[in-house]
């Protein structure tokens, strides 16, 4: 993204297929699998890619938006190294989550109270469905002892 470069993608594993989604959803890559490599395939995404001008256009626009920037990636990086150690750890910016208990944290509380609506609600449904079977079968023994 940096160079403004369009990408012709090859994804083995990890995240580089979820990535090279999101170029591709930008306009800025094509996929070649793999599997399906020869020199035609490889002959024809080339060709795409180089004689397409809106896949160096998106590169171009991606790039130039993620330069846009105050201070670059290591200077970003080097203020905020510098800004925990001025402040001690920087508390202030501890995520709330650090304070939680393990079960609230893994959302067990959650879990467990949604769990115990929808048994009610099964239950409450098996009550119903077997009140109206029973029911069903009393009127049809009244009726055959009538007759």
């Amino acid at each position: 993204m940096y160079g403004g470069v369009p990408i012709v993608g090859i994804p083995f594993f990890g995240d580089q297929r979820t990535n090279l989604a999101n170029l591709m959803a930008k306009g800025m890559a094509v996929k070649l699998e793999y599997n399906e490599i020869t020199k035609e395939k490889v002959l024809d995404v080339l060709r795409t890619v180089l004689d397409q001008p809106s896949y160096m256009e998106k590169a171009w626009y991606t790039a130039r938006i993620f330069r846009d920037r105050p201070l670059s990636a290591l200077d970003t990086a080097i203020f905020w190294t510098e800004y925990v150690l001025r402040h001690k750890g920087a508390p202030h910016l501890r995520s709330a989550a650090v304070d939680l208990t393990w079960y609230q944290y893994l959302l067990l509380d959650v879990i467990a109270f949604i769990a115990a609506i929808i048994l009610v609600f099964l239950l409450a449904v098996r009550k119903l469905f077997t009140l109206i079977f029973c029911s069903k079968k009393t009127i049809q023994k009244k009726k055959k002892k009538v007759n």
